[in-house]
């Protein structure tokens, strides 16, 4: 833990702190509460901090590994169902009959065993904890690549806030310049009493130019 407080010393003035954390690990909550230890002993902001839900896949996997929502979602059913109706019109070739035997006892033997369908639960009632801890988490899968959007716009909007439009008067013309240099401004307009601003700003200093927001 020294040598990661070590690492982490030039957090305290970080403008963004990720916490990602493993959603797969058992432990993950532990693990968290020891990372929100360390962040406070080197003084971090935390209100600036994102958590990151990594291996969100893990939960779409058996105990063996495959995905679930393939295992019971892949297009047999339907087959079955046009195999079905076709029959009713058809009379089956002596290979088509054992091919649907061949399907039946395949579909047989993958149904789900007691241990697995043990295992899908439990990995439920993990999910909804982990979605009960942390609710403002971004669920991500680094291996499957998948959630990464949402977390680059978290991102935008944690370091740059929402795009919200400012008028300011003349005689506070001064605050234009303020805002330029805490902020993105994304269009900038001089009317007659006014300054008209479409503008880019952290929550903190979203509060301090609130008073000019239409």
């Amino acid at each position: 833990i020294d040598a990661f407080k070590s690492t982490l010393a030039a957090a305290s003035d970080a403008d963004l702190l990720l916490i990602v954390l493993d959603a797969s690990d058992s432990q993950v909550e532990e693990e968290y509460q020891t990372v929100l230890q360390v962040l406070e002993e080197t003084k971090a902001d935390l209100s600036k901090s994102l958590i990151v839900l990594n291996k969100w896949d893990y939960f779409d996997q058996d105990s063996n590994g495959m995905a679930i929502s393939r295992q019971f979602n892949d297009g047999r059913a339907s087959d079955r169902q046009f195999s079905s109706e076709q029959a009713s019109n058809e009379q089956p070739s002596e290979q088509q009959s054992n091919d649907r035997q061949f399907s039946g006892e395949q579909a047989s033997n993958e149904q789900p065993s007691e241990q697995q369908s043990n295992d899908r639960q439990a990995k439920l009632v993990t999910q909804g904890q982990l979605l009960l801890k942390f609710p403002e988490g971004i669920k991500v899968s680094a291996k499957n690549q998948t959630g990464f959007e949402e977390l680059f716009l978290k991102i935008s909007q944690k370091l740059f806030g929402y795009k919200e439009n400012y008028e300011i008067p003349l005689e506070n013309a001064e605050i234009v310049q303020q805002i330029r240099k805490k902020g993105i401004i994304l269009k900038e307009e001089w009317r007659e009493n006014t300054v008209f601003l479409e503008a880019r700003l952290n929550e903190s200093e979203k509060e301090r130019f609130a008073k000019y927001l239409v």
